[in-house]
């Protein structure tokens, strides 16, 4: 009788031990069961990079050759211009005669309805067309540091456009054809990149440039000064 008692305690012992748990597991996870949605954690991770040896220059990009994909198109000390596309594989690279430390700029010089890549290097402005070939370069002087990204504007409202960028102590307006159509000598200053504006709501556009001699210069379109403002 005794014996039989003991085995029922051990029983009821090991249905409780055994039951308890589950209930326990039962309830964390009723706890946790929502109707909400967690997202996983975003992170930022690297999905490709291409080796230009050293480059100062910002790439832009654009669809250069109408595929639904956009283009990389940077600079490099590697006297190089290099197009990648979306995967960041060369589509094609193009030499140029010394470092290119500025920016590239992309527009439809000629509305073609096909872009044209501008960019220069310390002594020349280059225009390549989408697939990497020269269309033309201007060429400054052999004393010139190119330090300015060109701008690029339909500054005489002809329907084509102008590159304007300084080099050494001149601005430069160039055609989308690569001939020049004015130049303004700053004196012995290096200037910076221009940017392009109808400041008075005139109906013409006005080029503003900085230089290293604490100025700010506004140029009318066909190259006159308007005003200057010293910086400092």
């Amino acid at each position: 009788m005794k014996n039989a008692r003991i085995r029922l305690l051990i029983i009821f012992i090991l249905l409780i031990v055994g039951i308890i748990p589950q209930k326990n597991i039962e309830a964390k996870n009723n706890e946790n069961s929502t109707d909400e949605f967690y997202p996983q954690a975003m992170g930022v991770y690297q999905q490709w990079n291409f080796t230009t040896f050293s480059t100062s220059s910002s790439p832009t990009f654009a669809d250069l050759d109408k595929d639904g994909l956009l283009e990389i198109i940077v600079g490099s000390d590697l006297s190089r211009i290099f197009c990648l596309n979306s995967l960041g594989y060369q589509e094609w690279n193009f030499t140029t005669f010394s470092l290119v430390k500025t920016s590239p700029v992309i527009a439809d010089l000629d509305g073609d309805n096909t872009l044209e890549i501008l960019a220069n290097d310390f002594h020349y402005l280059y225009c390549i067309d989408h697939l990497g070939s020269q269309e033309w370069s201007y060429y400054t002087n052999p004393i010139a540091s190119m330090g300015s990204s060109p701008a690029v504007a339909d500054l005489d409202d002809d329907g084509t456009q102008e590159i304007i960028f300084g080099s050494g102590n001149s601005v430069f307006c160039i055609s989308h054809t690569g001939s020049l159509e004015w130049s303004y000598s700053i004196g012995l200053s290096d200037v910076s990149s221009p940017c392009i504006a109808d400041l008075d709501a005139d109906g013409t556009q006005e080029v503003i440039i900085g230089s290293f001699n604490g100025l700010v210069y506004c140029l009318s379109h066909i190259g006159t000064q308007e005003w200057n403002y010293t910086t400092g």
